[in-house]
């Protein structure tokens, strides 16, 4: 008696989705390699179609002819007939032929309906078919988009596959936001488990296409296109306005005194749950209803405490003019602002502080402590600052602030800016045009007067990326001086850990400048690469106090 190892794929049940009784149900499967053991020793391939019959005496029935290569790598019954998608056990990734071929379940003979040629995209791993409907569905891959798993729908009469849906592994970007041809564009890769993927993808992030955005990353042919692989960094630069989203209102600075307007919320498109855009900052506009049941409601009628809208305009009547407003529990800020115990705030001005995230599908604030309502105040709003920081920059805002940047060397890099995404901060990266350019820059303070100020102290935060120093090197230094003096070297003893990615979390240093007490100074960071490898170096949370 001869024995049987099998390698199998289950593809469909032999019978559409109506009654029959449990001891008629059979299974069809493809046999892939699979070496049937004869009495003598010697192996033989048997590809074919199988039936299976759970609890027969034979469970494996051959239907169809052997062949002298695998017959599918996926099957779908329907209608009455079995239909195999099949790249031949000879072919490679970069040179095969896919066929697409469909069997007379009365004869089980095969017809062949269409052979593609390399790079057609017509690769399934498996197929189903919607009876409701009568389309038949497969997932299958495209290899040359970096084995992106696709949802396809078949055509039984063509073997055609067109893809309806993927995940998220690129993007076209071109200078044309109303670009209708491949020739207009550049394909960007969008790397899995990436940020640039997690934050790009427009099946996450629908509400970017025609966002204005920048990459990072190598120049090489991609997806037939022109493009950039291996991203690794991005800026959105602006949102897309069009019919569906109206041009909100922009301003403020996120202070108490000039509250982010609702327009610039909604123009940081802040895309994580979880982590802030800008934290503790202040934001405006009018409580114009709620969001419940995944939709904006206008009205106090139905509220929920939890949250509140603000719009630019006590007459918006689209979410797309709002952001969503988060009313932590407990809080004195629910207590004030919720419509169901405080229906008349509806259409009153609301100024809160908080931290910008997405929330409710919608840009946001996130973490509320602090209110006002016309003006006047509530919440768990901080105490007077007593004075005590002489000099800071979050570098949250978007721009260098005050700092100068500058650089020594000749090439196309142009030295320190300020990251408009998460983490914001001050950066510098020199790795441009697909190449680490060698390159010193600095970015200096402007004048910080300590006069009547005996022991001052410098303070800041840092990370690194693709770079992970321990001690002090010459690639990331920081220097003080005295206003027209020389520079002194300060010695950094807290290096944040590497973790998993290409990026650190930030760490703390603190430096003593009782040495400079009564006098003027400026503070520098000294970036430096000598083209060999990547260093990025991010600055944040820059103070000097009392």
């Amino acid at each position: 008696m001869g024995l049987t190892a099998v390698i199998l794929t289950v593809s469909a049940s032999v019978m559409p989705p109506v009654a029959r009784a449990a001891d008629d149900l059979s299974f069809m499967a493809t046999m892939n390699q699979s070496l049937e053991w004869q009495s003598n020793g010697t192996a033989f391939q048997q590809y074919a179609i199988y039936a299976l019959t759970p609890g027969a005496e034979k469970i494996f029935t051959r239907l169809s002819d052997i062949e002298s290569s695998k017959v599918a790598d996926a099957g779908v019954y329907y209608d009455g007939k079995y239909y195999t998608a099949v790249v031949p056990t000879n072919s490679t990734y970069t040179n095969y032929t896919s066929t697409f071929a469909v069997y007379d379940t009365e004869t089980w003979t095969r017809s062949v309906i269409a052979t593609f040629g390399t790079g057609n995209g017509n690769i399934a791993i498996d197929m189903t078919v919607d009876y409701t409907t009568g389309t038949v569905y497969a997932i299958g891959t495209n290899v040359y988009n970096g084995s992106e798993l696709q949802l396809k729908k078949v055509d039984l009469s063509t073997g055609e596959m067109t893809r309806i849906g993927a995940l998220g592994a690129n993007i076209l970007l071109s200078t044309n936001p109303q670009a209708s041809t491949k020739e207009e564009c550049i394909c960007i890769q969008l790397v899995n488990g990436t940020q640039p993927r997690i934050n790009l993808n427009l099946i996450d992030n629908p509400g970017l296409l025609g966002a204005e955005i920048m990459v990072q990353g190598d120049v090489m042919k991609y997806n037939t296109f022109p493009g950039i692989k291996n991203t690794s960094d991005y800026s959105i630069l602006s949102q897309p306005v069009g019919p569906d989203q109206p041009d909100v209102p922009t301003g403020g600075d996120g202070t108490e005194a000039s509250p982010y307007a609702v327009g610039s919320i909604i123009a940081m498109a802040p895309s994580s749950t979880t982590e802030a855009v800008k934290e503790d900052v202040w934001a405006e506009g009018y409580l114009v209803g709620y969001y419940k049941d995944y939709a904006a409601h206008f009205t106090a009628e139905g509220a929920q405490a939890a949250n509140i809208l603000l719009a630019a305009t006590a007459t918006a009547s689209t979410k797309e003019e709002c952001i969503c407003i988060q009313l932590v529990n407990g809080s004195d800020v629910r207590k004030a602002l919720n419509l169901i115990d405080n229906p008349g705030n509806l259409g009153k001005k609301v100024s809160v502080r908080g931290d910008v995230m997405k929330y409710n599908s919608l840009p946001g604030i996130k973490n509320t402590d602090a209110y006002k309502i016309d003006g006047q105040g509530g919440g768990d709003q901080p105490d007077t600052p007593t004075g005590d920081a002489i000099f800071e920059e979050t570098f949250e805002g978007g721009t260098l602030g005050n700092f100068t940047a500058t650089v020594e060397t000749s090439g196309s890099w142009t030295g320190w800016r300020a990251n408009t995404r998460t983490p914001l901060c001050a950066i510098a990266n020199s790795y441009v045009n697909s190449a680490n350019e060698a390159a010193t820059a600095w970015l200096i303070s402007p004048e910080i007067s300590l006069n009547g100020v005996s022991n001052a102290t410098l303070s800041f935060e840092h990370a690194f990326g693709f770079y992970f120093p321990t001690s002090q090197d010459a690639f990331c230094t920081v220097y003080v001086r005295e206003k027209g003096g020389s520079w002194n070297q300060l010695t950094l003893t807290n290096f944040p850990a590497k973790g998993t990615g290409n990026w650190t979390s930030f760490a703390a240093n603190t430096f003593s400048l009782s040495a400079y007490a009564g006098k003027t100074i400026e503070v520098g960071f000294k970036y430096m690469n000598d083209g060999k490898q990547s260093v990025a170096w991010e600055i944040k949370n820059f103070k000097v106090t009392k």
